[in-house]
């Protein structure tokens, strides 16, 4: 059964049944390193300057997520979920303030 590719990556449900587990190790294990950088820069630029940033990095990776080929899409998901992790220890404090 072939379904419409969105901008070109994905052509049949054969390629979307291994992207899910395939993005879930470079996401998490991003996501992990960009929880530990999260602070550091915290401390040295402010929490509200990281978060900003981080933000902005995370909508551009969403984007380069949806127009990404095949080989890259890993790449994008990965920075994704290090800027997304970054600003999540960040966002809870300031809130707690």
């Amino acid at each position: 059964m072939v379904i419409q590719p969105v901008f070109g990556a994905f052509t049949d449900r054969r390629n979307l049944r291994w992207l899910v587990p395939a993005s879930a190790a470079p996401y998490s294990c991003a996501g992990a390193a960009g929880t530990i950088t999260g602070a550091g820069l915290a401390d040295r630029f402010g929490r509200l300057p990281v978060i900003r940033v981080s933000f902005a990095v995370t909508t551009a990776g969403l984007a380069a997520i949806a127009v990404a080929g095949l080989p890259w899409v890993s790449a994008a998901i990965a920075l994704t979920g290090f800027a997304l992790n970054q600003s999540f220890s960040l966002t809870i404090t300031l809130g707690q303030d």
